[in-house]
């Protein structure tokens, strides 16, 4: 894409094109129309892994060019208008989506440190335990160690691309033999209200199994399954808190890529309070962090409809409607 340089003088590489306007051409109105045909440009790119423009194609895209300076700037400035109105309503939302996590890290800080007023009343500090995963869940395993078999269908195996974004996603998903499967330990058989923890790589995130689908997974993951003393959703939401995050940055190992060995997740700690105040809990951060993620993707479709009128602006501009 295009981009004005303010900096200090320096060396261009053979992947950016250095572009100078003529005496008659506004650099402005030039920044304007290179921005304008970009997605042109990128239709006529090659190269899969990395698009390339190659010059002559650039050199051949035309953009409409008004005679005079005068008539060039009069529509940059009309265009900067129009744009600086949608970047202060972009600002607004940009900083609604940046400040989600934030916001998030901060309701869950107090969730989980005894700081909420509840209806049935607040808890005493003594009356909140710490007990380690191991002793809260059933179960804490990773995946199979051995690689497993490739099918064409059958049974989805799922790596950490499939959860990253914090829910199960069965998109672009590999399968194992149906008999792979059922060769597995229930350990390892992720059920309803289980909780998935990545534990290699991009670790720490824990995603709460809500599908009844049979899966297995990648052994960079382990699957926390949750006993009688412990909601399902409150352990999935204690894992989200940073205070949970740096613990298991605490205890992992490795160089090139951090693992959360398995032996020491069951040994991490989390706040646990009666059960009635863990489902209380749950419930207010159900509806909370729900209206905050409405909030999010509201603002982020402020920032998507702004990017269309942004194009749309560029386009009435360059068909001389501005």
């Amino acid at each position: 894409g295009a981009y004005l340089w303010s900096g200090e003088d320096g060396w261009l590489n053979q992947h950016i094109f250095k572009v100078i306007p003529n005496n008659n051409v506004d650099k402005m109105y030039l920044y304007h129309g290179l921005v304008h045909i970009t997605e042109n440009l990128y239709a006529k790119a090659h190269g899969s892994g990395m698009v390339h423009v190659t010059l002559k194609p650039f050199l051949n895209t035309q953009i409409p060019l008004p005679p005079t300076l005068s008539d060039q700037q009069r529509i940059v400035n009309r265009i900067e208008s129009m744009f600086a109105k949608l970047d202060e309503a972009k600002e607004r939302a940009q900083n609604v989506v940046d400040g989600f996590e934030t916001r998030k890290a901060a309701i869950l800080h107090k969730a989980f440190t005894n700081q909420l007023k509840m209806e049935n009343g607040k808890l005493k500090d003594e009356d909140w335990e710490e007990k380690k995963l191991g002793e809260v869940c059933e179960s804490i395993f990773d995946g199979d160690h051995m690689p497993p078999p490739k099918a064409e269908s059958g049974i989805p195996f799922l790596v950490i691309s499939n959860v990253n974004t914090g829910f199960l996603s069965f998109d672009n998903t590999r399968y194992v033999p149906n008999d792979y499967y059922d060769s597995l330990s229930e350990t390892r058989k992720p059920k309803t209200g289980d909780v998935l923890y990545t534990i290699v790589g991009s670790y720490g995130i824990p995603v709460l199994v809500d599908s009844d689908r049979a899966f297995c997974f990648q052994r960079h993951i382990a699957l926390l399954k949750p006993s009688k003393l412990i909601s399902s959703r409150y352990l999935w939401y204690v894992l989200q808190s940073n205070e949970m995050y740096q613990k298991a940055t605490s205890i992992a190992t490795g160089t090139a890529q951090l693992t959360v060995p398995i032996k020491g997740l069951r040994e991490l700690t989390i706040p646990v309070p009666p059960l009635n105040y863990q489902l209380s809990i749950v419930n207010f951060l159900d509806i909370v962090l729900e209206k905050e993620s409405r909030a999010k993707e509201a603002a982020q479709n402020v920032l998507d409809q702004i990017a269309l009128l942004k194009k749309s602006i560029l386009a009435r501009a360059f068909r001389g409607e501005l």
